[in-house]
């Protein structure tokens, strides 16, 4: 497990009036392990997606256990940086309090190397927080 101290904050104001901060994650590999960020001294949320690599040909389990966030909803989608490729956000299940699951599909492309952002997003109360995590598939 990583602990990630390296992030920047933006926010960015939607239609619907919910205000996102989004935190983008610059030293996780995401594609190669689990991430953890600390929002907080007392806020922490880690994310796993597997199998390791990311494929495009297999179904991707999503999990994300969060500590100190009583989030009522969480959704990760994967967004293309060389191309303009974006899937839909995959909705996670809540299993408790503190964890969600789910299962998404990356979007096939056919350069050689593509790099990707992972999008996970969190609701609470209403506002919507955005943790982005770059990775690389080959």
């Amino acid at each position: 497990m990583l602990n990630i101290a390296a992030f920047s904050h933006a926010s960015e104001s939607y239609s619907n009036n919910l205000t996102k901060e989004r935190i983008v994650v610059n030293d996780c590999r995401i594609s190669e392990s689990k991430c953890r960020v600390e929002i907080s001294m007392d806020k922490i949320v880690t994310i796993s997606i597997n199998p390791k690599g990311i494929p495009h040909t297999k179904p991707l389990r999503m999990d994300v256990y969060m500590q100190g966030i009583d989030a009522e909803q969480v959704s990760i989608g994967f967004e293309g940086i060389d191309v303009d490729y974006n899937t839909i956000d995959y909705l996670l299940t809540k299993n408790n309090l503190n964890n969600f699951t789910g299962e998404g599909y990356l979007s096939i492309c056919l350069l050689r190397k593509m790099h990707w952002m992972a999008n996970v997003s969190i609701v609470v109360d209403g506002v919507s927080q955005k943790i982005s995590l770059p990775f690389s598939t080959h």
